[in-house]
C-alpha cells in the first residue's frame, strides 16, 4: 500500500503540498508560499511540456549537447591560449588551425591506441574491455547505486523501484520518494526514467533488478547500444 500510494503522487502534487508545510512557511515571508504557488499554477504547470528538458526527455542523444561536431574546434579556435584573434592575416589564421588540428591529431592517435592495445584497470565490471570509456562509466555507477534501491515485484514481467537510501543533502531540500516502473518487454527490461532511451545504456534501477533478481546479474554488453561498444565488439 506504501508503494501504490507514492506511486500516485506526482510530482506537482509534491511541490505544492512542500509549499504549504508549516516549515517552509515559517521560512517564507506572509503571503510568500501563495504567490509562488500561483505563479506554478499560473505560468509554470500549464506551459512545462513546452519546456526543454520535456522534449529533449525520451530522444536518444548519447550525452551530445551540441548540434555539430565543430563546436568543440571552434570553442578552442576562439578560447584556446593560441587562438584566432581579429588582427590576424588569413595566413596566420591559417597556420593556428592547421596546428590546432595537428594537436588533435596526435591526441586522438594517443587514444586510439590505448583502448586498442590497452587494458582498463579502472573498472571491475565484465564490460570494461568491451564498452567505450563514457559507457563503461555509466555501467560502472549504476551497479554502485543499484544497493541504494528497494524493489517490489508485481507482475511477472515489472518492477517496481524505488530510492531506499537518502541523499546527502545540504538545507531544507525535499528528497521525493518517485517510484520507477521497470518492465520487461520482448527479452528487454526498459524503465520508466527513459535513460536507456536518451543515453543508450542501462541505468541503475534496472541495474538493480538485475542484480537482485536475475540469475546473472552481471550486465553485458548487449544492455547498452551498439553505439557504445568498442572494437572488441564490432571487430
Amino acid at each position: 500500500m506504501i508503494v501504490l500510494s507514492i506511486l500516485t503522487c506526482r510530482s506537482k502534487a509534491l511541490i505544492v503540498d512542500y509549499i504549504k508545510s508549516v516549515e517552509i512557511r515559517s521560512v517564507f515571508a506572509e503571503g510568500a508560499a501563495e504567490k509562488i504557488l500561483d505563479f506554478l499554477r499560473g505560468s509554470l504547470f500549464p506551459v512545462e511540456q513546452n519546456f526543454c528538458f520535456y522534449v529533449r526527455k525520451g530522444i536518444r542523444h548519447f550525452e551530445m549537447y551540441c548540434n555539430t561536431g565543430h563546436e568543440g574546434t571552434n570553442n578552442g579556435i576562439k578560447n584556446a591560449a593560441t587562438k584566432v584573434l581579429p588582427n590576424h592575416n588569413t595566413d596566420k589564421c591559417t597556420k593556428i588551425m592547421a596546428d590546432h588540428d595537428a594537436t588533435k591529431m596526435a591526441f586522438y592517435r594517443l587514444d586510439a591506441a590505448a583502448q586498442w592495445e590497452g587494458k582498463a584497470l579502472w573498472s571491475a565490471t565484465a564490460t570494461v574491455d568491451y564498452l567505450l570509456a563514457p559507457a563503461e562509466d555509466m555501467t560502472q555507477s549504476a551497479l554502485e547505486e543499484a544497493g541504494n534501491y528497494a524493489s517490489l515485484r508485481t507482475r511477472l514481467v515489472q518492477w517496481f523501484v524505488v530510492r531506499s537510501v537518502d541523499r546527502e543533502v545540504k538545507g531544507v531540500i525535499p528528497q521525493y520518494a518517485r517510484v520507477y516502473i521497470g518492465t520487461f518487454v520482448d527479452g528487454f527490461l526498459i524503465c520508466s526514467c527513459e535513460f536507456f532511451q536518451c543515453n543508450g545504456n542501462c541505468c541503475r534501477h534496472i541495474a538493480h533488478v538485475r542484480v537482485y533478481y536475475s540469475a546473472n546479474p552481471q550486465l553485458t554488453v548487449h544492455n547498452s547500444a551498439i553505439r557504445w561498444w568498442n572494437h572488441s565488439c564490432t571487430g
